[in-house]
């Protein structure tokens, strides 16, 4: 295994430190999302990001993918939106409300796209969402009804005592009924039964609130993406829509809300006015509209021609200038091309949702049912801006890395690795098709997991407690992500790849400078895709990993003077996920390589080796002389090789043997594989949780007379060493 690496530690490098800040400030901005009154902060935490994102562009530091279905009509949207500019009643106005709206909410939508790429990032985003608008509606409705005075019959947030600003009643549904859909699949998922119950009054908090608002759109909206979230189960549906309806019956048991809902209430409503005067609008503009600028709709002497074409009977004797309908605010400003692109948007973000639905049913639906839900809310109120048109672009980003995830497992269109964009020229963003193979080689992987025992116990030590949790995490990860990208799980990163340390370049340094550099270490080191592991920054064509371990095998090749091709034989105790095996097999090694690990870390070693192609071969095929790789968490299978097949070969640790128990380790170092093996390669550190290891690999070496040991300390990492030996 490789050295542990965390963000905190002594080197790490300001990319990644980068990187997590922006995320970090990503997140902040779509919590603050419902809450009035924080422009400031909502401003501070778009804009640092945005800057972060370039700075880490500039230093390309993080690859950046912009190709995905919505690039397209989001393009063409902003490009027709530009060529208003030529025609609009408002130029100035239409120049800063593309950049301030628009503009500015592509790049939130793009900012989540990438810092919360995975499976795990929208969970993330969900509990959020989620956590931050149960906040609200909670705040909301105490301060509106208790402390304001409020009878409960009032709509919320309808006063002229006081009103929620850019959360209005018309506006908070959007995020309220979002955060409701979000948090009942999250309650179909969540297992603990504490976590459940936060979801329960955070569902029960959003909804209240939904209902308190009274508006006639959200609830039509949020029945709608009820009933095609529980599509699948129709007992949760009829028990979901009765507690619906009988929440309903006791709020609107009031004169003044069924007067609200009552037939006179809705025909007599302001919003028909509304309507027909935008649509005489329409008429005299119908295709390029008014320009994307909408600060003249909010002019009554501007608006009033158009006011006084609506009959007398059906207008709206407070003279409302806002549409109250996105699809009528867009075909009045961008004219039926502008309205013909976002309702292209739409029918590509339902089609991206139902692609998701075949890998992920569950989150598919949920954000079909989100979807469903804000398209139809759109028809009843205004979504082209401020909370409203932030909920429209996280529903798309949500939508979109869904989707994203999806592509790894199906043979559908996915954006080429990085490694490809880095490595193989041109700067141009490939494209390629999952393959069978691969397929199948995701779904054994599975398989192998879901078959491992339950892991229920507790660690021993802080070490072991730890790599419980690892195992634990790097199980959830196989199971719910993207395992073609295992290489961007934190999980991996933190304890099985060394990225862009500061000691790399030390050892890049070395290879290079060694007379067969050209002829051997060039080529060792050239990365492989599989995995989507992290260039390094030094040296593209190959990753911070990679060089370190060739580095391994250089030095010991040098210090024992032996090949590394000419052993039969090499076991490794801790293979990380492996790489080294990959490397020994690039360095002309062809014999049987025996990995022993973790039942997680195998199942993980034979996927990627699957994916390279590699030699895989089972314990039984080892027991009869034949060549390959064996990946195997059964000591039992260790213990049986045979002494004089050990005698000819090569034994491998790279802090891992250092990383275990005494009692393990000495067990580990008595089996005939080790015990009996005519060459050393091992890595260790000077102590692990009270370990002496530089006393216990002394006094080990010392019961070792037959071997030529060379023992030294790691110049470029102090604190660690290498221990060679051969006979």
């Amino acid at each position: 295994m490789n050295k542990p690496t965390t963000l905190l530690d002594e080197g790490a490098d300001r990319p990644g430190r980068l990187e997590q800040a922006v995320t970090v400030m990503v997140g902040l901005f779509v919590f603050l999302t419902p809450f009035p009154h924080t422009t400031a902060l909502k401003e501070a935490t778009f804009y640092l990001p945005l800057a972060g994102m370039l700075v880490l562009a500039l230093w390309k530091k993080k690859t950046f993918s912009w190709s995905t279905p919505l690039a397209l009509p989001f393009a063409m949207l902003a490009a027709w939106g530009a060529a208003g500019l030529f025609f609009a009643l408002d130029r100035p106005n239409t120049l800063y409300d593309l950049v301030s709206q628009l503009l500015k909410y592509y790049a939130v939508y793009f900012l989540v796209v990438q810092f919360y790429p995975s499976q795990k990032g929208f969970d993330t985003l969900a509990r959020i969402i989620v956590s931050s608008t149960a906040i609200f509606s909670v705040g909301a409705i105490v301060y509106f009804y208790p402390v304001l005075g409020h009878a409960f019959s009032e709509r919320l947030g309808h006063s002229k005592q006081y009103s929620f600003f850019e959360m209005s009643t018309n506006y908070m549904c959007f995020a309220t009924i979002f955060a409701a859909i979000l948090a009942s699949n999250l309650l179909l998922k969540e297992k603990r039964a504490g976590v459940r119950a936060l979801l329960g009054v955070a569902l029960v908090s959003v909804m209240a609130a939904t209902m308190l608002t009274q508006t006639r759109g959200a609830l039509i909206a949020i029945v709608v993406g009820v009933v095609v979230l529980f599509l699948s189960d129709r007992r949760r549906l009829m028990a979901v829509l009765a507690g619906f309806g009988i929440f309903v019956m006791v709020l609107f048991a009031s004169p003044e809300s069924g007067t609200r809902f009552s037939p006179q209430g809705i025909l007599g409503n302001e919003r028909i006015s509304m309507i027909r005067m935008y649509l005489e609008m329409v008429q005299e503009r119908p295709v390029a509209g008014i320009g994307f600028g909408m600060e003249i709709l909010q002019r009554q002497d501007y608006m009033k021609q158009y006011y006084d074409r609506v009959p007398e009977s059906y207008r709206d004797s407070g003279f409302h200038v806002s549409p109250h309908n996105l699809y009528l605010d867009v075909l009045v400003r961008l004219g039926v091309v502008g309205l013909l692109l976002y309702l292209a948007i739409a029918v590509i973000a339902f089609r991206m949702t139902l692609q998701a639905s075949r890998r992920n049913p569950g989150d598919g639906l949920c954000m079909l049912a989100a979807w469903t839900a804000l398209l139809i809310q759109a028809f009843f109120a205004d979504a082209s801006f401020g909370a409203p048109a932030i909920v429209f672009y996280l529903n798309l980003a949500m939508i979109t890395i869904l989707w994203k995830a999806a592509q790894s497992e199906e043979g559908l269109l996915v954006a080429g690795r990085r490694l490809h964009m880095n490595w193989q020229g041109g700067g141009m963003m490939l494209w390629r098709r999952v393959t069978k193979e691969q397929t199948a080689l995701i779904a054994a992987l599975r398989e192998e997991v879901l078959a491992l025992p339950d892991i229920d116990r507790n660690g021993e030590s802080g070490a072991e407690t730890a790599w419980l949790a690892n195992r634990r995490e790097l199980r959830r990860k196989i199971l719910e992500d993207d395992p073609l990208r295992f290489l961007d799980w934190d999980v991996v990163t933190g304890s099985m790849f060394v990225g862009n340390r500061p000691f790399i370049d030390t050892e890049l340094s070395y290879l290079m400078n060694r007379p067969d550099w050209k002829q051997v270490w060039e080529d060792i080191i050239e990365e492989d895709p599989a995995g989507d592991p992290k260039p390094y920054k030094g040296y593209k064509r190959s990753s911070g990993n990679r060089i370190h371990q060739a580095y391994h095998l250089c030095r010991f090749e040098e210090e024992a003077g032996l090949p590394v091709s000419g052993f039969p034989l090499i076991v490794e105790f801790g293979g990380g996920y492996g790489s080294l095996c990959r490397l020994a097999h690039k360095r002309g090694f062809s014999g049987l390589y025996v990995i022993f690990d973790l039942p997680e870390c195998v199942a993980l070693q034979k996927f990627y080796l699957g994916l390279l192609g590699m030699p895989l071969i089972e314990a039984k095929d080892a027991s009869r002389g034949g060549r390959g790789i064996l990946c195997t968490s059964d000591l039992a299978v260790l213990a049986a090789v045979d002494l004089r097949k050990a005698e000819q070969g090569l034994f491998i640790a790279t802090w891992s043997l250092s990383e275990t128990g005494v009692a393990f380790r000495e067990q580990i170092v008595a089996l005939p594989a080790v015990d009996g093996a005519a060459a050393y390669l091992i890595a260790y550190q000077r102590e692990f949780e009270g370990v002496d290891n530089r006393h216990f690999f002394d006094a080990w070496r010392g019961k070792k007379p037959t071997i030529r040991w060379a023992h030294s300390e790691i110049s470029h990492m102090p604190g660690n060493f290498y221990l060679f030996g051969r006979r």
